[in-house]
């Protein structure tokens, strides 16, 4: 990759490192340096602990489960 082609990633964007294969999504991008994430399989829902949730109709963190059960969502019942 070039630095221009770094420049121009977008969100969303897959990359991979030369050194180890590992492939990343891109999350964000300052122009000078990128943010990208990695995945990985969750497999046994008793090893892990929701820290945040994220609202895809408002755009918004929750830091609460309460919102997967709540109709309408938690966060759209907030006051302003």
């Amino acid at each position: 990759m070039t630095k221009d082609e770094m420049t121009d990633l977008k969100r969303g964007d897959l990359v991979r490192h030369q050194g180890n294969g590992r492939s990343c999504v891109v999350t964000s991008n300052y122009g000078n340096r990128v943010t990208a994430v990695d995945s990985f399989d969750i497999t046994n829902p008793d090893e892990w602990d929701i820290v945040e949730l994220y609202c895809e109709t408002c755009s918004k963190v929750v830091g609460t489960d309460a919102h997967i059960f709540h109709k309408p969502p938690i966060c759209h019942t907030r006051k302003k």
